[in-house]
């Protein structure tokens, strides 16, 4: 009987180490994926608290929002003027599903420099037929050479956008040459 209490006590020994080891580790991947999430000045990404963005980090971070719907279809309010600077800018909606959320400018301004290659190049890469870009000014001074007039689209706010743009002013130049 002793011999069959030790091997009870040894089994539930191993399977607690185990569970133990598995929870740790899930844990650990759970920190690190929440660590890769976007983060705004506040808000929740509602209508009602849309995620606020106030300096050009939490721009850059909305920029990188790709493939997750739920950033992707969210509601967002610029609250101060941003230059990103020398910060190259990834178009929303260039990488993944178009933007299909709403983006209040809220009467700032958003200066760009440079934008990174794409098919879509602006603000916006490609919104959808639900997004809201509304009370907004793009300016910037951009030189882009792409290697073929067939592979790209521009707009200082949305090269390509399905959904409702209101209220919105584009100041500065953009100079698109080919390089065939």
């Amino acid at each position: 009987m002793n011999l069959s209490k030790k091997r009870f006590r040894n089994f539930v020994f191993v399977i607690m180490t185990v569970l133990f080891i598995g929870g740790s580790l899930i844990s650990a991947y759970c920190q690190e994926e929440l660590g890769k999430m976007p983060s705004f000045s506040g808000g929740a990404g509602t209508p009602e608290d849309p995620y606020l963005i106030s300096t050009a980090e939490d721009l850059l971070a909305f920029s990188e929002v790709g493939w997750d719907s739920n950033y992707m279809e969210a509601s967002y309010r610029l609250t101060e003027n941003i230059d990103l600077g020398e910060n190259t800018w990834n178009p929303v909606g260039s990488n993944g599903p178009p933007f299909s959320g709403t983006f209040d400018g809220n009467g700032k301004t958003i200066t760009l420099r440079k934008i990174a290659d794409s098919r879509n190049m602006g603000l916006f890469g490609s919104t959808d037929r639900r997004s809201s870009i509304k009370n907004l000014t793009v300016s910037g001074q951009i030189s882009k050479i792409i290697s073929s007039a067939e592979e790209a689209c521009f707009g200082l706010v949305a090269a390509w956008a399905e959904g409702s743009i209101e209220n919105c002013i584009t100041e500065g130049s953009v100079d698109l040459s080919v390089n065939c």
